[in-house]
C-alpha cells in the first residue's frame, strides 16, 4: 500500500478500453481515478483542473500510443501505458511513457507499476523543454563544480588508440528514449561492440531488443553466457540475469536472486575493470535510485572514459546523480551530446605514415 489515494487520470483512443480499464482499477482503495479522457485537449484540461499524480494510458493501437507522445509534450507526469502486447509496450516506452505493463496480467501487476512511479515527485519534459531562467547562466551540461572528486586517485587514462574498444552503457525508468538519442549520434556500425543494462521485468528482454533493433536499424542481440563480445553489435543484458565480463571478453551470465535491480549495472560496470587490454567508456542514464554509480566510481578510478546523463534530460535524476556526488563521471550530458563525445572518443587513430 502507497498510504492515501492516489489521484490518476485514466486515458486512451478506445473508450471501451478506457471505461474497463478505471472500472478495474475504480475498485482499489490505494487509487482513485479522478477522470478519463479520449483526447489531448480534454485531458490536459483535467489535468490542470484535477492535479492528478500519474496519467495511465491504455493501449490498443499505435493511435494510443501517438496520444501519448502529446501528452507529453505538454504534462510533465508520470505514464504508465497498460498494453495489450510487448510491441505496443516498447513502442508507448519510445513515445514517453516510463512504465508499461501488459494488461492481462492483471489488476496487480498494473498497480506495480503505478506504485513505482508514485515515487517520482517530478518529470522533466521529454520533448519540450523550458528556457532556463534570466538569472540563471545556462549551463554547459558539464559535471557541476561543488560534487565531490573521487576520494582516491585516478590511474591515468589509456591512450592507445590501436587497443580494442568497448562501451558499456546502464539505465532504468526514462531510459529507452535516451538511448535512442544517444545512439542516433553514433555511426552504425557502432566501431566497438555496445553492451546495454536495461533495468526491465524478467520476460521481455527479447522484446526490447527487437524493438531496439528495429528502431535504430542496429544490430542488436542478447547477450549469451560463453560467448565474446563482436565489434559493431549491440548486446542487450538478458532481464532477471546479471551480465558480467571475464577478462577475456566473454559474457558470463547469472540469474538474479532477491528484490535487487536487475540486470545490475553496478556489476557489469565493476566487471569491465578487469579488462585492462581494452579501452573502456560507459555511460549512466537516467532512473531511480543508484545503480550503476558505484561501478561508474571504479570504471573512472581504473582509467576508463564515463558519461552520465545531465538532471535536465533526465527523466529520474536518480542514478545519474548518485554517480555526480562520487565523482564517477567526467561530465553530465543530454543522451545526444554523449552520443556525439562517443562518436569522438570512438574516432580510429589518425595515420600519418606514408
Amino acid at each position: 500500500m502507497i498510504g492515501a489515494a492516489l489521484d490518476l487520470l485514466v486515458v486512451g483512443r478506445d473508450p471501451a478500453a478506457v471505461e474497463a480499464l478505471s472500472t478495474e482499477l475504480g475498485q482499489c482503495p490505494e487509487v482513485a481515478v479522478v477522470g478519463t479522457g479520449h483526447d489531448v485537449a480534454s485531458i490536459l484540461r483535467m489535468v490542470e483542473r484535477r492535479d492528478p499524480r500519474i496519467i495511465v494510458v491504455a493501449v490498443n493501437t499505435e493511435l494510443a500510443c501517438r496520444l501519448i507522445t502529446e501528452i507529453r509534450a505538454e504534462a510533465s507526469l508520470p505514464i504508465v501505458a497498460v498494453c495489450t502486447d510487448s510491441r505496443l509496450g516498447m513502442r508507448a516506452l519510445s513515445c514517453g511513457a516510463l512504465e508499461w505493463v501488459e494488461g492481462h496480467r492483471g489488476r496487480e501487476k498494473i498497480l506495480e507499476s503505478i506504485r513505482l512511479m508514485a515515487s517520482i515527485r517530478t518529470i522533466r519534459h521529454a520533448r519540450k523543454r523550458a528556457a532556463p531562467p534570466p538569472e540563471e547562466e545556462p549551463t554547459s551540461g558539464r559535471r557541476r563544480p561543488d560534487y565531490p572528486r573521487p576520494s582516491g586517485p585516478l590511474r591515468p587514462e589509456v591512450t592507445g588508440q590501436s587497443l580494442p574498444r568497448v562501451v558499456a552503457i546502464g539505465g532504468s525508468t526514462g531510459a529507452p528514449v535516451a538511448l535512442l538519442e544517444l545512439l542516433g549520434a553514433l555511426a552504425s556500425p557502432v566501431p566497438a561492440p555496445v553492451i546495454i543494462a536495461q533495468h526491465m521485468p524478467h520476460d521481455y528482454s527479447e522484446a526490447f531488443a527487437h524493438w531496439l533493433a528495429n528502431t535504430t536499424g542496429r544490430q542488436v542481440k542478447l547477450a549469451q553466457a560463453g560467448h565474446p563480445l563482436e565489434r559493431g553489435m549491440i548486446h542487450v543484458a538478458p532481464a532477471n540475469h546479471h551480465t558480467t565480463l571475464l577478462p577475456e571478453g566473454i559474457f558470463r551470465l547469472e540469474r538474479a536472486q532477491g528484490t535487487g535491480a536487475a540486470p545490475s549495472i553496478d556489476r557489469l560496470f565493476r566487471s569491465l575493470t578487469g579488462l585492462t587490454g581494452m579501452q573502456r567508456f560507459a555511460v549512466l542514464l537516467t532512473g531511480m535510485g543508484r545503480d550503476g554509480a558505484d561501478g561508474l566510481l571504479a570504471l573512472r578510478q581504473s582509467g576508463a572514459r564515463t558519461l552520465a546523463q545531465d538532471e535536465k534530460s533526465c527523466a529520474v535524476f536518480g542514478m545519474p546523480l548518485a554517480a555526480a556526488e562520487l565523482g564517477a563521471a567526467e561530465a553530465l550530458l543530454s543522451p545526444a551530446e554523449i552520443g556525439l563525445t562517443l562518436a569522438e572518443w570512438l574516432l580510429p587513430p589518425l595515420n600519418f605514415e606514408t
